[in-house]
């Protein structure tokens, strides 16, 4: 059952950056956008080529193909001008803030399409910032270990110790064979969708309006990354019904943004929720999800979720 038409392998791969700890690192619970920010300024040092400071970045410079890809006339137009980055950052929602020197500290990174390739310059900045420092007054510095690739059973596969080259390996997801009509998914991190100007409640969440954005976010990735162009007419015609009610709560969250220079919310729902009569599509969109995140925020680790049970 394949009924988006895809090949049986997609251009999206999940790695583990391991880091051992040289000084003490203090980290929010939830770290995903400070590591991003972190790497943002790295990258910008290590791998802008544009002349002269300047925005928008050049389409060719490798920091912007990487971390501010160039407007996408063939996008929807609320992602047109700013299509979403070939990455995310994924950490617990809930986590230690403290980790003493000597210890390790580890999070995941998927990488869409192109990106994949690269990982070596990726990792080499990770472990700049890391020697730099980050976390409170920039203190916590790290040494890059491992890097580890996410296999089809879930398990982690090192492929660089310490230094060493990256290893040869299989950067794709395989598809499975067959997409069941009902699951059950687990909001992991804050899912924030957002209605006419405004981010829905976990009481104002319903399958029709969780399956609506599914589709926009799949539609972009797929358009940017592996050229699946599917009628988005015809699939969003397939929605309907309201489904089984989400056990959800609301986790509150925000960022200090040094652009914007002020706080900005990342707040969004958890918790569990059954999808019930999933059109195939859906299914198999779903199942793909789990490496695209949904919803807003989702380059600062938002919207994840898997699956933890399907008939």
């Amino acid at each position: 059952m394949n009924p988006l038409n895809l090949p049986p392998e997609l251009p999206i791969a999940r790695y583990r950056l391991h880091f051992t700890l040289t000084h003490d690192l203090q980290l929010p619970s939830y770290a995903a956008s400070t590591l991003r920010g972190v790497f943002g300024h790295a990258l910008l040092a290590a791998a802008c080529t544009c002349d002269t400071p300047q925005t928008p970045h050049l389409p060719d410079c490798p920091y912007a193909q990487i971390f501010e890809p160039a407007p996408c006339a063939d996008l929807p137009g609320s992602v047109r001008q700013s299509p979403p980055p070939p990455y995310l950052i994924e950490t617990p929602l809930v986590a230690p803030t403290h980790f003493p020197a000597g210890a390790g500290y580890a999070f995941d990174l998927v990488l869409f399409g192109r990106a994949r390739h690269s990982l070596p310059l990726i990792a080499a900045v990770f472990a700049q910032a890391f020697a730099k420092g980050l976390g409170a007054n920039n203190a916590g510095k790290g040494e890059l270990g491992g890097i580890a690739v996410q296999q089809a059973d879930g398990s982690f596969l090192t492929i660089s110790e310490r230094g060493s080259p990256i290893a040869l390996h299989d950067n794709h997801i395989r598809l499975p064979e067959r997409y069941p009509a009902h699951a059950y998914i687990q909001l992991l991190t804050p899912l924030r969708i957002q209605q006419k100007g405004k981010i829905l409640r976990e009481t104002e969440l319903t399958q029709a309006v969780f399956l609506r954005q599914l589709l926009r976010r799949y539609l972009t990735l797929a358009h940017l990354h592996w050229g699946n162009n599917a009628n988005a007419a015809e699939l969003s015609a397939q929605i309907g019904g309201q489904g089984v009610p989400p056990r959800l709560s609301w986790h509150e969250h925000r960022r200090f943004s040094n652009r914007q220079k002020q706080i900005t919310p990342l707040s969004g729902a958890i918790g569990t929720w059954q999808l019930t009569g999933l059109p195939p599509a859906f299914s198999q969109m779903l199942y793909i999800g789990q490496w695209l995140h949904l919803g807003k925020e989702t380059v600062f680790g938002n919207g994840q979720y898997r699956i933890i049970q399907a008939a």
